[in-house]
């Protein structure tokens, strides 16, 4: 075997020693050069593919970086009422309610009310196209609530068809009796609009509360704007009548990729 060593002619000398033009490409990240490794000895993520490489992406088969999965629920916000008049959650361009998430579930944690026999309320702001949220009463809620009576043994219900705002949990002890609540409220098709009349927000939930005796119920309803482009993208919890105190938190369920 004959190898030529011949410098003006590097081309002969890799052909006579096997190799191809890989000797003779740089390293780099840029199209034609050979990428590097790191530190740890490992090739970079992001040379794999496009998009963002971390902890919550996988690779596709298409070369591109997605999130994982859907499904799944995450913890997008929490807020806490101390002696506050109102918590109000959610704003157009920030969220949390977003086109990101199909589902949404409300928790409220330790709610005490600071006047006696005080409920706890829920109402849904709109878009008001300036980048902030209206809290209005032309936003219909439609709500049905029922809970166990004191004695336990039959159930009492409300409703109301064209309401401000609806009824989350029955009337409520004072903070100072440590009387309680804690609540679940699930909403879909948050930050949409309907080509049919306007935003129409589903809620439905379940709470419990301790006023002297214990207490369950359930709560559903929905909130609609009959304006085609209004989007309901804000809660708002208040106390019927003077303040609270608690924390809310919201979680909301990933779309399927």
């Amino acid at each position: 075997m004959t190898i030529r060593l011949n410098p003006s002619n590097l081309g002969q000398t890799r052909s006579d020693l096997g190799l191809g033009t890989a000797a003779t490409v740089n390293t780099g990240t840029t199209n034609a050069t050979i990428p590097l490794l790191n530190a740890n000895g490992r090739l970079d993520a992001a040379r794999l593919g496009s998009g963002t490489a971390d902890a919550t992406t996988f690779l596709r088969g298409d070369g591109s970086f997605a999130t994982a999965g859907g499904g799944a629920w995450e913890l997008l916000s929490v807020s806490t009422a101390s002696d506050s008049a109102s918590v109000e959650i959610g704003t157009p361009a920030s969220g949390p309610f977003t086109d990101t998430h199909e589902t949404y579930c409300i928790v409220g944690q330790q709610i005490a009310v600071r006047v006696d026999t005080s409920s706890i309320r829920m109402q849904v702001g709109v878009d008001n196209g300036s980048g902030g949220i209206t809290f209005t009463t032309n936003n219909f809620h439609k709500w049905h609530h029922a809970q166990q009576a004191s004695t336990n043994s039959s159930y009492l219900a409300q409703l109301s068809n064209t309401d401000s705002s609806c009824e989350i949990t029955t009337g409520l002890g004072p903070l100072t009796n440590r009387e309680s609540a804690h609540f679940a409220i699930y909403l879909s098709n948050m930050n949409t609009a309907s080509a049919t009349g306007g935003a129409e927000t589903m809620f439905h939930g379940t709470f419990g509360n301790f006023n002297a005796v214990m207490i369950a119920g359930f709560c559903a309803g929905m909130f609609t704007k009959l304006t085609n482009s209004d989007k309901n993208c804000a809660v708002k919890f208040f106390a019927s009548s003077g303040n609270f105190d608690g924390k809310i938190s919201v979680y909301g369920l990933q779309k399927a990729v």
